[in-house]
Formats: C-alpha cells, structure tokens, sequence
C-alpha cells in the first residue's frame, strides 16, 4: 500500500491487491488513522518490506535471525509493531473468565468436560493452564468451548526450573521453546492472552547481589525479547504477572513490571495484575493499576487468602473504579487455589480450607466481580 492509498478526507483506504487485482477499501476511525500517521507520508506505507516478493520476505526474515537471533531491529520490528497496534485498535469487550487451576492439574483434553459447568455459572470464557502442550488438542478444546459458548481468553504458562528464563543456558532454551508453542496453540485456541510469571519458575526468592541481579535482569530481557517477537508476529499478547515476595526475589511490583516492559521495548508485552499478590505488594491497588495504565493487559481476581473475592479485604471498590479510569477491556480470570488440588495448593502454600467448596469460589466470585467491576 502506498501513503497516496490513504484519503483522510473520507478516512479510508483503497488500493488494488497484487495477487488477485481486486479492489479493496478500508474505512478507519481515529486509532487506526493515528497509526497511519506515523507511516511515510508518501511513497510505500512499509518502505521496506514493500519492494520485496512474498518468498523473499521470508528469506530476509531467516537471514536476520542467522546475523541476530532476537530479530530485533530493521523491518520486522516496524512490521510487528504496526500489527500489534492494530490489533488493539480493534476494541475488545471485557470478559469473566475462569482459570483451570481451581478444578484440575494438569488440565487434558478429559477436562473439557468442566466447561459446561463454568457456562452454566455464567463465565464468558476459560483460562487454560497448559502445563505442557502434549496434554492437550487444541483443536479439540477449541471445539468443546465453541460447543458451549465460551472463549479461550488465555492461557497461563507454567514455569518449572527447567524452563527459567533467568536459569541456565539449557532452561532458558526450553523456557522459551515452551513459551512459543503455548502461542502457537493459542492460535489454534484463538486465545488473545499469554500470561503468568513467564520470568521464572514460583518459588524461586533468594537474596541476590546487585551485581548477579543486574544480570538476571538482562538474561529475562533477552530472552523476553524472543518469545515478544515470535507473540507479536502471531498477533498475541505476553502479560508478565508480579508475584509477591515469598513466591519470587525477580517482579514484585507495577512498576517493577513497567520497567521490564520498556526494557523489552516490544507492544507485546504488557501487565498481568494478581490481587491477591498486589494485595501484599502495592501500597493501594487502585493507584497501581491507574499507574500501569495502558499497559494492563490481563487481570485475575482472588481474595485476600487466594478465597472468594468479595469475601476479604480487598478495596474492590477502588479497583473498579480504577479500572473505569484507564479504560480497561481485557479479562477478569477468577484464579483461585484450593486444597483439592494438591499439587498447586502445595506449591501455593495452601494448607487449609478457604471455602465449604470451590463451586462456592467459582458462583459467588463471579457473582461479585460482575456486579462490582462490570
């Protein structure tokens, strides 16, 4: 497309597709034309790419990954910017949904049984906790959620040691291999929402030197900047979630978080905020999460003691209405832990009874949230 394709006056775009020849015309609104603004105002939209013949575009691509294996600078950078703002351009509409973890571990494709349940309670979608790819078919996921009328909203990453991002060589590799196959399946999920502390593995909180601190931070950013770029250019979202300090030494805080985020310097990247761990680590939950801003791509709602939320301490109210502040439309996941899952209330630090039941977490919560935070 050429910046000669743009009418401002009718705010559209018209230009004739090279493959077919068929004329296509784009009507856009004022986000989309603030992206186009910052485009050549004359010549090719994409000055680079443009010239180039759609395998060629691929061979460049490779040949950049053999000279820098983060593909991080020139065109691509450019082209999967342009594509995640556009993305984002679209407008989402806020959805409930409801993580796996509060029922099962590891989720399987036996566990799709679940979602009529969570339709029945009124949930607009589900978050899966794939634990690793082989336990589930995405396609065959994707089927039962359609079936009953929900949306993959996203999918939580599950850290262990031997995928440490800030671990040695070895789990780094495998970190980042898992990451990028849990976006490949959310392709297939149509999941819009990576998160989770994607940084490490829970339960690693040891007193570092500034010195080995520094260079942790760097070997996150390094390899964040890879599993962004293979996000953006699948069109989705990694959102990296503070924990608090019992659970990791690495994020504790938004602002920690946002400083992260511009360190990677990639739009794929924004915010994953856990009440629960926000409750423990931001002096107010509200001014936190107006601080994060735009930058907040993902929420999960848990009381105080990883129970209902509604039935704890927790300032919802200001949560609300900072959430109205900032505009948000990304999704609310209930995530709580209980002790019917063993393995999770372990390494959660769960040793008792929240609730009579998590179907009472799951009804109640939901009610609450929708009343308060809708």
């Amino acid at each position: 497309m050429h910046a000669e394709d743009v009418d401002w006056e009718m705010k559209a775009i018209g230009f004739s597709r090279m493959k077919t020849g068929s004329v296509v015309q784009l009507h856009f609104g004022e986000t989309l034309g603030n992206i186009l603004n910052d485009l050549p105002g004359e010549g090719f939209l994409l000055p680079r790419i443009a010239p180039m013949k759609e395998s060629d575009r691929a061979k460049a691509f490779m040949r950049r990954c053999d000279v820098d294996p983060l593909c991080w600078s020139g065109f691509l950078l450019r082209f999967d910017t342009i594509r995640i703002k556009l993305i984002l351009a679209q407008g989402f509409t806020m959805k409930f949904s409801i993580n796996t973890v509060l029922f099962v571990s590891p989720f399987t494709n036996e566990d799709t049984r679940l979602f009529a349940k969570f339709k029945k309670w009124g949930f607009d979608a589900v978050e899966l906790l794939i634990e690793d790819p082989t336990h589930i078919d995405p396609a065959l996921v994707k089927c039962d959620l359609d079936r009953n009328g929900l949306a993959c909203g996203s999918v939580a990453a599950s850290i262990n040691p031997g995928r440490d991002l800030r671990g040695n060589a070895i789990s780094q590799r495998h970190g980042v291999q898992y990451l990028c196959a849990l976006i490949d399946q959310m392709v297939a999920l149509d999941a819009r929402v990576l998160g989770g502390p994607v940084y490490s593995y829970v339960g690693r909180a040891e007193a570092y030197s500034t010195a080995e601190k520094k260079r942790q931070w760097k070997t996150v950013v390094k390899n964040l900047k890879v599993v962004t770029q293979y996000a953006a250019a699948h069109g989705k979202l990694v959102c990296v979630e503070p924990l608090n300090r019992f659970e990791t030494d690495f994020l504790n805080t938004i602002e920690q978080g946002l400083k992260l985020i511009a360190d990677v310097g990639s739009p794929a990247l924004k915010l994953h905020l856990d009440t629960f761990h926000a409750n423990i680590e931001e002096k107010d939950q509200g001014v936190a999460i107006r601080y994060a801003g735009e930058h907040l791509g993902h929420i999960h709602a848990c009381g105080c003691d990883r129970g209902t939320p509604g039935k704890d301490h927790i300032d919802w109210k200001s949560i609300a209405a900072a959430l109205k502040a900032i505009k948000y439309d990304g999704d609310i996941a209930l995530e709580s832990v209980t002790l019917d899952v063993p393995r999770v209330a372990s390494s959660a630090g769960i040793w008792r009874r929240m609730e009579k039941t998590r179907d009472e977490i799951a009804y109640d919560g939901l009610t609450f949230l929708r009343k308060t935070l809708a």
